[in-house]
């Protein structure tokens, strides 16, 4: 006997959601929790910001006593403050003449003393609202370009050199270029002029340039910056005085002559040096709006005010 089929009407059945039951330590359930929203009145409690300093200087490189010299200027490669020793660029008849004259910063002086990079500590700068502050990058770079002209008698060959270091510069005029190849992390290049152009007789010349980059952390071999206490510069809790970092990395950057001894035993020629730094800075430890630490919320500031006056009431 043949079955007989009947077709039957599908009916959808109605979409019930699904009941979850709650889980307090399911991976991807939410717990009830409060969170605290952060007082408009305080800044982030860490911010990085970069900053570049450029400056432009007129070498003129001269003898002392009849005798060839180095002449340098060392700048800190992780400090806010940027100069660190002048003294043996205008030994002689050496001169640096800056665009912007530069000064030391000195430990226990106002953060807005010294060069410092543009706008780090101007009235509103971020750098007066933040208690620590530490580089954790630059990018270092010098140039020089030579101001002889073709045809033209020129002092002795000049060479553009660099030298990281983490401790002092023992560099000084009687320094040569021997002593530096002999120092780790150190560049040097030789500056063309119109005299000695390799056979341009177009008398063009390239500029001699030296590009540095410097991590901390890298070059200190560290873990994490942010555990080394010693690599953040610090700003009194009242604002007023600004000190250096204790662990300071330096670059000393000018000319020395590319022979020892020559039988000429002149000076190098004149040299404009275009000399740009550029930081990565992060800051922490962060001021309340009116610069003062710790920072706290505007009311609560008021209330501890308040209770003081109670006090010595």
């Amino acid at each position: 006997m043949a079955r007989r089929f009947r077709n039957k009407k599908r009916v959808r059945k109605r979409y019930k959601p699904k009941q979850v039951q709650y889980r307090p330590n399911a991976r991807y359930q939410l717990a009830n929790k409060v969170e605290l929203i952060r007082p408009i009145t305080l800044k982030p409690k860490s911010v990085m910001k970069k900053f570049i300093f450029y400056n432009v200087a007129e070498v003129v490189n001269d003898t002392i006593g009849g005798v060839q010299n180095a002449q340098h200027v060392t700048f800190y490669l992780n400090s806010p403050w940027i100069l660190n020793n002048d003294t043996y660029a205008t030994q002689g008849g050496n001169t640096w003449r800056w665009n912007k004259p530069m000064a030391i910063h000195v430990n226990g002086n106002a953060p807005n003393t010294g060069t410092s990079y543009p706008g780090m500590f101007d009235p509103q700068g971020i750098g007066n609202g933040y208690q620590d502050a530490c580089v954790v990058g630059t990018k270092f770079t010098v140039q020089a370009s030579s101001l002889f002209r073709p045809n033209r008698a020129t002092g002795d060959p000049a060479g553009l050199f660099a030298v990281v270091n983490s401790q002092a510069s023992t560099l000084d005029q009687a320094t040569t270029i021997d002593d530096i190849y002999d120092m780790p992390y150190s560049q040097v290049r030789r500056i063309a002029h119109g005299g000695t152009n390799s056979g341009d007789l177009s008398g063009n010349v390239k500029d001699a340039s030296i590009v540095l980059k410097y991590s901390p952390k890298r070059f200190n071999n560290i873990k994490d910056i942010r555990d080394n206490h010693g690599f953040f510069s610090h700003v009194s809790g009242d604002g007023t005085t600004g000190n250096h970092p204790s662990e300071l990395d330096r670059v000393t950057f000018g000319l020395v002559n590319i022979m020892t001894d020559p039988a000429t035993g002149r000076g190098c020629g004149t040299v404009m040096l275009q000399i740009k730094q550029e930081v990565t800075v992060l800051f922490s430890e962060p001021f309340n709006n009116n610069n003062q630490f710790p920072a706290m919320p505007a009311n609560l500031q008021q209330l501890g005010g308040a209770i003081a006056g109670a006090i010595q009431g």
